[in-house]
């Protein structure tokens, strides 16, 4: 899978592995982040490639059927 421009506008949910906080961030953020910071704890975490396609897939997943 790769990663579509059609889910550029799509909201995904990052949530922090330092503190759990969770917050929403675009499809097309996504496609280019390297790393996440999250604002409640200021912790980092990498945004692998195998990262993002497992959420696009999850979306896509999700959404199968959905008209």
């Amino acid at each position: 899978m790769t990663l579509s421009s059609k889910l550029n506008d799509v909201l995904f949910l990052l949530g922090c592995p330092h503190c759990g906080r969770e917050e929403n961030k675009k499809g097309s953020w996504l496609k280019s982040a390297r790393r996440f910071l999250c604002a409640g704890c200021g912790g980092e975490t990498r945004v692998t490639y195998s990262d993002k396609i497992m959420l696009f897939e999850k979306h896509s997943r999700s959404n199968r059927g959905a008209t």
